[in-house]
């Protein structure tokens, strides 16, 4: 039991040391200008100056990093972009409602015969509905009625100029 205890505290002290080596090798003691490629410093006064060989290939643009098995980060040559949404479709036209006539039932409610789109004339009393298109109120020589959130009115009058 000593001996395992002894090599546990051993083999942490080890490990411990190779950690803190490592830590001071690539973050404490780490110089960039050496890391980044086609750059290197000059001894005399520190300063930097570019890699002035034709024969060796352009460097790409870069971060090199060695810490934690993350070999190298590439930064992207032109910055990202956003896309914006595409515009919403334009709203769908009301269809075309034609108010046909209106008649007075034996009961007194009034029944509105409309014509959508062209297609055959139907026949309605207030609050039924077909195709989004609802009768709100129908009057002796109007109808009011409701496509989806708008509001509409038709008249038997002829419009005056």
């Amino acid at each position: 039991m000593k001996n395992l205890r002894t090599w546990l505290v051993l083999s942490g002290f080890i490990l411990l040391a190779i950690s803190l080596e490592r830590f001071y090798r690539q973050a404490i003691s780490y110089d960039p200008l050496i890391a980044a490629p086609g750059l290197e410093r000059t001894t005399s006064n520190a300063q930097v100056i570019q890699n002035t060989e034709k024969d060796k290939p352009k460097p790409e643009k870069g971060i090199l990093i060695n810490l934690f098995g993350i070999e190298e980060i590439r930064m992207p040559e032109k910055p990202l972009t956003t896309v914006a949404p595409p515009p919403p479709p334009p709203p769908e036209p009301p269809p075309q409602i034609i108010l046909k006539g209106v008649i007075l039932e034996p009961d007194g409610r009034y029944r509105a015969y409309i014509e959508i789109d062209g297609r055959k004339i139907l026949s309605l009393r207030a609050g039924e509905g077909v195709d989004n298109i609802t009768i709100t109120d129908i009057k002796e020589r109007s109808v009011s009625l409701r496509w989806k959130d708008q509001s509409m009115e038709l008249s038997i009058e002829p419009k005056r100029r």
